[in-house]
């Protein structure tokens, strides 16, 4: 999978992380390096948009996030052209 830009990539965390996934899982679907995704992670979750379950190992999306992703997808939907009209 490819991606634009690091706010895509953010998206795509987000958007896995809300039923959970692991770091590994991540990697195989990005194609991210684990160097790289070590800082994606990082920053969210210092800016608490994901959490992490250490009993199974899984980022989950916080509250924050979840509400960051609806922000992301209003957005990207008001300024996506729409080829269909």
């Amino acid at each position: 999978m490819t991606f634009g830009n690091p706010s895509d990539i953010v998206e795509f965390i987000l958007e896995a992380a809300t039923v959970g996934i692991q770091s590994s899982a991540i990697i195989s679907r990005t194609s991210l390096s684990s160097v790289d995704l070590t800082k994606y992670l990082h920053i969210l979750l210092v800016y608490d948009l994901i959490a992490y379950r250490h009993i199974d190992k899984k980022y989950l999306t916080t509250l924050k996030g979840m509400s960051y992703l609806e922000t992301y997808n209003d957005i990207h939907s008001q300024t996506t052209p729409n080829f269909a009209q």
